[in-house]
Formats: C-alpha cells, sequence, structure tokens
C-alpha cells in the first residue's frame, strides 16, 4: 500500500509543479495573445481614470485563466498534500507494527527471563531443602550412634539390641512442615516450636503406667500407645532387631525396646521438638527393673 501511494504522490506532485508554473506560462500567453490580436484597439493612457475602472474587464481573459489555473493547482495540491498525509499515516502505522513487535518480542524476552529465574529459584529452593533434610538426617544418625555406646553401659550385664530405626521423610515433613521443595523458610537445624512441639506430658503418663504395672508384668501390646507417638515424628522399633522373638511379657527384650525410646527421646531433644529430661529417668529406672527381674543378683 505504501508503494501505491508513493507512486500516486510522485506523479501528483509533478502535476502540481506543472500547474504551478502553468499559471504564469499560460497566464503570460493569454496576456499576449490578447494585446496582440487586440494591439490599437485600447487606450494605454495611465492618466485616464476610465482606463483604470475597466482594466479588469479588459483584461478578463488573461485574469480568467489565472483565476481558472489557480483553482486548478489549489485542488492538485490539496489532492498531492492529502496523498503525504495519506503516507505519513501509513509509515506511522508502520512504525507502530514495529514497535508492537518489538514489544511482544521483549515481553516475550521478559516471560522467559522470568520463567528461567523461577526455575532457578525452584532449583535453588530445592537444593536448599534436600542439603537441609541431609543435614538433619546426619546429626540425628550422628547422635544416635553416640548414645548407643551408653546404653550398652547401662544395659551392663544384657546384651542391648539396638532396634531403633530413622524414618527421615517422615521426621522432616513433621517436624520441619514449614519448609517444602519449593518454598524454604527454616535453616536452622533445630527445629520452630511455634510450628511443632511434641508433648511430653502424654508420654509420662504412659511411662506412669508402665512404672505402675512393674516391669515384671508389661506385655508388647501394652506398648501400642508409645510406638504410636514415636512412629509419628519418624522413630519406629524394628522388634525383629530384638533376638528373643518370644517376646514374653516382662522380659529382657524390655531392656532394648526402654534404652532405643531414651536414644530417640534424646534425639528428639536435640531438636528441640520434646523436653525429655523426666522420661529419661522413667527409660533407665524401667530397664533397671527389668533387668533386675529378669538376672537378679
Amino acid at each position: 500500500m505504501s508503494n501505491k501511494i508513493k507512486s500516486k504522490l510522485k506523479f501528483w506532485s509533478i502535476a502540481f509543479d506543472v500547474c504551478l508554473a502553468g499559471i504564469f506560462v499560460l497566464t503570460a500567453l493569454a496576456l499576449g495573445a490578447q494585446l496582440y490580436f487586440t494591439f490599437g484597439s485600447y487606450s494605454t493612457d495611465l492618466r485616464n481614470i476610465e482606463n483604470w475602472k475597466t482594466l479588469a474587464s479588459t483584461f478578463s481573459f488573461p485574469l480568467g485563466v489565472a483565476g481558472a489555473m489557480l483553482a486548478i493547482t489549489s485542488l492538485v495540491g490539496l489532492y498531492q498534500r492529502s496523498l503525504q498525509l495519506s503516507l505519513q499515516l501509513v509509515k506511522v502505522e508502520d512504525q507502530i507494527e514495529i514497535s508492537n513487535k518489538q514489544f511482544s518480542k521483549s515481553s516475550e524476552q521478559f516471560e522467559l527471563a522470568q520463567k528461567q529465574f523461577s526455575l532457578a529459584n525452584r532449583k535453588e529452593n530445592f537444593m536448599l531443602y534436600i542439603e537441609h533434610k541431609k543435614a538433619v538426617k546426619n546429626r540425628l544418625d550422628t547422635y544416635l550412634n553416640v548414645l548407643v555406646s551408653s546404653c550398652d553401659a547401662l544395659a551392663e550385664r544384657v546384651e542391648y539390641l539396638p532396634g531403633l530405626e530413622l524414618r527421615n521423610d517422615r521426621l522432616y515433613g513433621r517436624i520441619f512442615s514449614q519448609n517444602t521443595a519449593l518454598e524454604m523458610t527454616h535453616f536452622a537445624l533445630e527445629a520452630d516450636i511455634q510450628v511443632f512441639q511434641l508433648s511430653a506430658s502424654k508420654i509420662e503418663e504412659e511411662f506412669e503406667k508402665f512404672v505402675k504395672l512393674g516391669a515384671s508384668d508389661i506385655h508388647i501390646k501394652d506398648l501400642d500407645e508409645i510406638l504410636n507417638i514415636y512412629a509419628e515424628v519418624g522413630m519406629d522399633i524394628n522388634f525383629n532387631s530384638y533376638r528373643d522373638g518370644s517376646f514374653q511379657q516382662g522380659g529382657i527384650w524390655l531392656v532394648s525396646f526402654f534404652l532405643d525410646i531414651m536414644r530417640a527421646t534424646m534425639a528428639l531433644s536435640d531438636l528441640k521438638v520434646l523436653e525429655g529430661s523426666t522420661i529419661q529417668d522413667y527409660c533407665i529406672r524401667l530397664t533397671l527393673d527389668v533387668i533386675d527381674a529378669n538376672m537378679p543378683s
């Protein structure tokens, strides 16, 4: 469309120039022709007022030609100007279209940059999540392993058979629930007590029941509530680790069980999710009671 307008504009620009020149040329020719053909038939006395009064009517032909050429030139000029405006509008529209394309491209680049930033942020957050989760597990594993020797010493005449198993995914999801693979908000290796804290009183109530029941009368079915409480935070007891598969009431296997619960309690205390000093005392007391009941000195 732009080329078509340019072609027309070029033609009408030439036509305007021709008409503009024609005003002077045709008017001069008309005046010359009139003077030539009417030579001697009019007065040239400039002092005669009548000559001035009839000047327009005398030279009406060349003046008419000049007027007609002025009108034609004006029309041609107006059309030429309209074509110039049309061409300018087309250029403006083309520029707007180019600007829109550039803006669209910039928007696409911005969206791509946002996606790349979001992806990088998700990757970084995911790595932080994995590393924090790993650090928590390493801390607990180290602490629990150190406690094994302490439990061996407490068991004295009885072999301590560790059966505590850490389920880190469950533990982390429960204790550090504010952290996800998409967003990390807590970076300390100790839990935020405002988010999660295990009730010590409920566990202590269960141990009170064991004390009242007596070490020699504790049955495996009596441990269900305690097992559920610790399992909720990823601390499972694998009874297959205890060699005495009979699990008789008040049996020596309870030594390893109570020492495992003590280790789990101390590990949770280290994470600040449980105030376990009283529970530890209960575990030691019951461990010694089981040993005394099964292996009297």
